[in-house]
Parts: structure tokens; sequence; C-alpha cells
């Protein structure tokens, strides 16, 4: 499993596990040469220009694994009103698009590339979620993991790859016990 830091690479352990999160409130750096995806700072407040001035400065460096369409928090019908005006504007930039599913998603978009597991803890742990992430046939993110357990769980569910302030915060003391948690193949509690 992959662990996307919101942080800039150079700040990152030299790991083949550890990727780089961007979003427009961090303004991490990128080089191409290890993993990395856009996040779009709908948890923390979306703003369309810094949005767009991101996906701008970073089109056209290799290795991005997703590019997250905007969103609305546990909102899904507002999510995939936000999808339908956003993912026309971004497909020419040539990022793979995440679908967040957001509390009440059904179905995923079958045009996604990547689903991204948002919304509610409450949702994003569910039997629902679970078979969303199971049925999806593509890459796979869930954010905001903040500890070992959820980790290990979201991976039993078929996760590729997670997100978490934690991981940020807290690099060099919290980082490594993620990386051992993301090597388990099942939830052991």
């Amino acid at each position: 499993m992959l662990l996307l830091v919101a942080k800039s690479e150079i700040s990152l352990p030299d790991h083949p596990r550890v990727g780089t999160l961007v979003t427009p409130d961090n303004g991490a750096t990128v080089s191409g040469l290890r993993p990395w995806a856009m996040d779009n700072s709908a948890f923390s407040g979306f703003d369309e220009d810094r949005f767009l001035r991101m996906v701008k400065r970073l089109s056209g460096t290799p290795g991005c694994l997703f590019l997250t369409v905007p969103d609305v928090v546990a909102d899904h019908e507002a999510t995939l009103d936000r999808w339908l005006y956003w993912s026309p504007r971004l497909r020419p930039y040539g990022f793979p698009l995440a679908f967040v599913g957001q509390d009440g998603c059904e179905t995923v978009p079958p045009v996604a590339d990547v689903l991204f597991i948002g919304g509610s803890t409450e949702w994003k742990l569910s039997a629902h979620a679970q078979r969303l992430i199971r049925g999806f046939d593509g890459w796979v993110h869930v954010g905001r993991v903040n500890s070992n357990r959820r980790l290990r769980l979201v991976k039993s569910y078929g996760a590729d790859s997670v997100d978490g302030s934690g991981m940020a915060m807290f690099t060099e003391t919290k980082l490594p016990g993620y990386l051992d948690a993301s090597e388990f193949e099942q939830l052991s509690l």
C-alpha cells in the first residue's frame, strides 16, 4: 500500500511506498521521480483559483496517480454535481481523474479513473464503502486515514493508497509505524 504524505517530496524518506500528496494548501513540490497525487482541499475549504493554479503548475509532471475532482464533504449529490461540472474541464490536463465517494454514494461514474473514498468517518468505514472499494476496477485511495488500525482495515478492503494528516504532521515519528502497519495483509484486532 502506498502512503501519500502531504509534504514536498524532498522532506520525505526515500521509501518505495511513500509518495507525495499535493494540495492547494501545502504547495508541495514534486519531481516526478516518485508517485504523487493532487487533492483539492475540499475538507479544509475549496478555493477554485488556488486549485487551478496547482493543476496548471503541475501539468506535464510525470508520475501523477490522480487529480481529485472538486467534491463536497459528506454529500454525494453535491459531489456528483461538481464532478459533472469539473471533470470535462480537468480532463484536458491529462491527469487520471478521481471521483470522491461521499455519504450516499451508490455507484461511481463510469468515466472515473480513480475512486477516492472520502465522506464521514462512519460512511468511510461502512460495509457500503467496502463494497464500492472492492467493486471498483482501478486505483482506490482513502483519505483521512490516521491510525494503524484504520490503515489495516482499508487495506483489507483493497485500497491502493491512503493519506492522513498524522503522516504529514508527524512524519519522523508516525510514518515508520504506518509503513509497518501497511505491510500487514489482514486486519489484526
